[in-house]
């Protein structure tokens, strides 16, 4: 399953991942395997410190997965439906769709009221 690394630094990203130079753009993101990106945030690379010794260049790189790949890699039933058809497994991506659509009201989940209750018993 495909994933993405983020980076969450104003500056660009760069480390030596299995012999090949791995470059994420600043506030950006790049797309691999889940456990090739475990392995890479894992992946112990040194520390550029300054002259007081306070750390330039620290990771701060976070992994994103799709809720909804996610979801379905599990067979997780559909459980939401849009105002255009589309079905969605997970409330995060159903939300997000929503977002996108501009309707953030439409579609919601109507909860139901109970009928008043009456304090006079009919017999």
């Amino acid at each position: 399953m495909k994933v993405k690394v983020q980076n969450l630094d104003h500056r660009e990203y760069s480390e030596m991942f299995r012999d090949e130079m791995i470059v994420i753009p600043a506030n950006g993101a790049i797309e691999m395997g889940r456990s090739e990106a475990i392995r890479f945030l894992s992946q112990a690379s040194p520390m550029t410190v300054d002259g007081q010794g306070k750390a330039i260049k620290p990771k701060k790189l976070k992994i994103v997965e799709d809720p909804e790949a996610h979801a379905a890699a599990r067979h997780q039933p559909i459980k939401y439906s849009a105002p255009d058809g589309t079905d969605f497994r997970t409330e995060v991506a159903y939300k997000e769709h929503l977002k996108k659509m501009g309707e953030n009201n439409v579609g919601e989940p109507v909860r139901r009221q109970r009928a008043p209750h009456s304090s006079k018993v009919k017999i």
